[in-house]
């Protein structure tokens, strides 16, 4: 059963419950069984907007093999099906892992964000520095960090995208540089919550068919 988004103003009412505990710093990528985030493209119409509409949730996390932990996520987008992936958080790092988990693909390098860049096959990335994140607005409760790190890449192609990462959360927000120079939102976090993993139902079996009672004759 899905649980709602939980408003900002509750999880704050939670929060002021519970004791302060000591600062840990957390990775930069969802890491919370049960978290859900939702993601718009705020340059399409608003029509096309809700249709494409990303919402993504941590179904489960374990402890790596090798330290580290392992992060399954799902993705729903529109109409088309729901897939998943795993993501290894290890030191500061995030890498994709294949579904044999033999190889990965890094997504920010381990010692991240302490570095100034870093390249890949895909193209080359820098820090930027820190930056508070301005949009946050009713999205995330005061309690949730909202300063994070932007890193600007740059692709093969020669487009070049600004991200900003969240502490707990990755990306929140991504700005495409247009052909004149202006930069325009492309990606950006709308719904933050938990909810409850849908429940798988069960296939119903056909009911058995009652066998007929053979009618004894009657004795004169």
């Amino acid at each position: 059963m899905k649980r709602a988004l939980v408003p900002a103003s509750i999880l704050l009412l939670l929060a002021g419950c519970q004791q302060p505990g000591p600062s840990v710093a957390r990775p930069f990528a969802p890491e919370e069984e049960g978290l859900t985030l939702v993601y718009l493209n705020p340059s399409l119409p608003s029509d096309q907007q809700q249709a494409q509409r990303l919402q993504v949730r941590v179904e489960k996390v374990v402890e790596g093999p090798k330290g580290g932990q392992v992060i399954t996520k799902s993705f729903a987008s529109g109409v088309q099906p729901p897939f998943r992936t795993d993501t290894l958080l290890k030191d500061g790092g995030v890498a994709l892992l294949s579904p044999d988990g033999k190889s990965q693909i890094s997504l920010l390098p381990e010692g991240f964000p302490s570095l100034e860049g870093w390249s890949t096959p895909a193209g080359t990335y820098r820090v930027l520095g820190r930056g508070e994140w301005v949009a946050r607005g009713s999205v995330l409760p005061a309690d949730r960090p909202a300063e994070g790190v932007w890193v600007e890449s740059r692709s093969l192609s020669g487009s070049v995208t600004r991200s900003l990462y969240l502490p707990g959360l990755g990306e929140v927000q991504t700005d495409l540089r247009q052909s004149d120079g202006h930069w325009q939102t492309v990606n950006l976090l709308t719904q933050y919550g938990f909810t409850d993993a849908p429940i798988t139902p069960k296939e119903d079996k056909p009911e058995p068919t009652p066998k007929k009672r053979k009618r004894s004759k009657a004795t004169a």
